[in-house]
Formats: C-alpha cells, sequence, structure tokens
C-alpha cells in the first residue's frame, strides 16, 4: 500500500474540506461535548490532528483523535488501561469483539492500554463516511466497554 503514489492536490484539498466541514457540523451533535483543533507546536510532520470529547453511555465521556497523514486519515481512541486481572479472558473478548466492529480494531498502544484505531483514505473522506466512522467507534466504546471493565477489575473472573 506504501508503493502507491500519494493522492493529488484536489484530494487532499477535498479530503480537508469535508473534514473540516463534518467537523463543524459535528461539533453540534448530542454525543459531542466539544471539537478542539491541536495545536501543539511541532507536534507532527503530517497535518492537522483534532481531537473530539465523546459522551457516552456505558463510558461516560471518552476521547476521539483524528489526525490526518499524507494518504489517510487516522481514527484512534483511548479504551482502557491494561487488564489487572483476567486478561485472558479480557483480550478474548476485544479480539472476538474486533470481528464484529465496523473498520475499527481493539489494539494494545503504549504502556499495553488498549485503543481503537481505524483509518479512512483520503479518496474517500466524506461527510457520510465521517459520520460511520464516528458511529463505528461510538458503537464499540458502547458494546464492549462494560464486559471489559467487569473482566478486567473482576476479583474472580
Amino acid at each position: 500500500m506504501a508503493d502507491r503514489p500519494p493522492p493529488d492536490a484536489d484530494v487532499t484539498r477535498a479530503a480537508t474540506d469535508a473534514l473540516h466541514a463534518w467537523l463543524d457540523e459535528a461539533a453540534g451533535y448530542p454525543m459531542i461535548d466539544a471539537v478542539v483543533r491541536d495545536e501543539t507546536p511541532g507536534r507532527s510532520l503530517d497535518g492537522e490532528r483534532w481531537f473530539l470529547r465523546v459522551l457516552g453511555e456505558a463510558k461516560g465521556v471518552w476521547s476521539l483523535w483524528v489526525s490526518a497523514h499524507q494518504r489517510s486519515l487516522h481514527f484512534e481512541a483511548y479504551f482502557t488501561p491494561p487488564p489487572e486481572r483476567n486478561a485472558e479472558r479480557f483480550y478474548e473478548h476485544l479480539l472476538r469483539r474486533n470481528r464484529s466492529t465496523d473498520d475499527v480494531a481493539f489494539c494494545i498502544g503504549d504502556e499495553d492500554a488498549v485503543f481503537l484505531r481505524s483509518k479512512l483514505s483520503l479518496e474517500h473522506v466524506s461527510h457520510d463516511e465521517l459520520d460511520r466512522t464516528l458511529g463505528s467507534f461510538y458503537g464499540a466504546v458502547e458494546d464492549a466497554f462494560g464486559t471489559a471493565v467487569r473482566l478486567s477489575f473482576a476479583k474472580d473472573g
């Protein structure tokens, strides 16, 4: 996939415009508490990064990071710290959930924390695809969080 050339300037501009319009609209969604552009100097060589604070039921508040790269938008949400107990059952639960999540995947990140990740090719960035991606993250968090926490913190599994 890295062998393909980056999208041309028109595709990149259209994707950026679609993302900005969607972020403006998403700021008004009932499930979105805040949309903030990351203004950290020197943070990335690729492009913009945005933070969405999402309100949920299973997990009250969580964050979705959206970052622009040369060929795609990257999405990432912190899910949980590493499990304190029942690690085997905890990870089995998340791996099984990976089979039913739409275009998002549970993965292990820094310090063994669990994240949800996804990518969207710049050629496919549109209002509908961005809404679908947000919905996929929301559904994955809502569906998996309660069981993951029970497994991770249960005293006898």
